[in-house]
């Protein structure tokens, strides 16, 4: 795919109108820069950016390459991963072996979603739900836990620390692939 879109090829992109594009360059919404020529051109990582921070739907064929889900507190639990990546084919994994390179993962790989294993004394999901709920620059990550001592106050815990989803240990690749279409809508997991 192209890096660099003209307002009318990002509207059809995404199932819009080129005014609307232009209206958003306009009030400074969607970044853009214009050609010597004064035709405005839209950087693919932008256009990311902002679908992201605005929570829209990303259309299926706007990634090349695989979008990024980071695993964190599964060590080498293999048959859990093996499961979740099961139910999401269209990610690329990459797994944390510590909170330090969960942090560290978070800011420089930018994932989309991150699973953190709720059993783990490996890491602190709640230390990492409170870094991704309390930064702007990480607001568009989505953050779904999974444990096999699910009960109902683990359940409200990860609702107030901002947690999509608490799935049951062993994973369901089918209800994770559930889970992720509701979060990123039309995308198929």
């Amino acid at each position: 795919m192209k890096k660099v879109l003209t307002t009318f090829e990002t509207a059809r992109f995404l199932g819009l109108s080129p005014y609307t594009i232009r209206l958003w360059v306009i009030k400074g919404l969607l970044p853009a820069y214009s050609t010597p020529g004064g035709h405005r051109r839209i950087k693919l990582e932008d256009l990311d950016n902002f679908l992201k921070k605005n929570r829209m739907p990303i259309p299926d064929k706007f990634f090349g390459e695989k979008w990024r889900a980071l695993l964190t507190g599964f060590g080498k639990d293999r048959n859990e991963i093996r499961r979740i990546k099961e139910g999401m084919k269209k990610f690329r994994f990459l797994a944390a072996g510590s909170d330090a390179e969960a942090g560290f993962l978070l800011v420089k790989a930018n994932p989309s979603i991150v699973i953190a294993d709720l059993d783990s004394s490996r890491s602190s999901w709640l230390d990492m739900a409170s870094i991704v709920m309390n930064n702007p620059e990480l607001s568009h990550i989505h953050m779904i836990g999974v444990s096999g001592r699910l009960t109902r106050q683990l359940g409200v815990q990860a609702e107030r620390a901002g947690l999509y989803n608490v799935l049951a240990k062993p994973v369901d690749p089918v209800e994770l692939k559930k889970t992720v279409r509701e979060i990123f809508g039309r995308m198929r997991a």
